[in-house]
């Protein structure tokens, strides 16, 4: 099931600055696609593990690391959305999330083991509105459900919303629009357009 991504969760950023994270998984990820290289399986991972560590490296109040973490990119949203409604966990059942069809990523797990699931079909076909777009949307996606999988019940998903910001902000190097950061986490995954 695709569905589009609605207008409110296209970032605009009117100007990159230089020098930042921001600008250079862009021009990355624009080499990619002009090259119609096969390395976008290993900028999803790349990004994944630099996301992770610099979270790792915050204070991050009620934090509780798993001891391990695995992140699985689905190629495919029916991939996707079978491994969704397959996922046998309590955390899942008792917060699903009231727009799956939304999803990018999902997060299941415990102190032990968390698993990060990511739709990577969906988030490249974030690349139509433009580079930017897709590159801060993976990163708070990543850190979306980093902050998941390590804050686990302690936070509300309106929590976790408000503090992914601070983190996406600083490791990217760009400032966020308010309009974004004041958008309640209901409001974001909302199927009104």
């Amino acid at each position: 099931m695709q569905t589009q991504m609605t207008e409110r969760r296209i970032l605009k950023i009117s100007e990159i600055p230089q020098g930042s994270r921001l600008e250079g998984y862009v021009k990355a990820i624009d080499e990619i696609v002009k090259t119609n290289s096969s390395k976008l399986d290993d900028f999803f991972l790349d990004v994944f593990k630099e996301c992770s560590g610099y979270a790792r490296k915050s204070s991050l109040k009620d934090a509780v690391w798993p001891l391990t973490t695995i992140f699985h990119r689905c190629a495919t949203t029916k991939e996707f959305q079978e491994i969704f409604r397959n996922l046998d966990n309590e955390a899942i059942e008792k917060e699903t999330p009231k727009y799956p069809e939304k999803l990018l990523a999902v997060h299941v797990g415990d102190k032990i083991l968390a698993k990060i699931f990511v739709d990577c079909e969906r988030l490249v076909g974030t690349l139509k509105h433009n580079a930017v777009t897709f590159v801060y949307t993976m990163v708070e996606t990543y850190f979306h459900e980093i902050l998941h999988s390590v804050l686990q019940e302690r936070k509300s998903e309106q929590e976790v919303w408000d503090m992914q910001f601070p983190l996406i902000e600083d490791f990217l190097g760009v400032k966020i629009p308010e309009e974004r950061k004041k958008m309640s986490a209901g409001d974001y995954y909302s199927s009104k357009t």
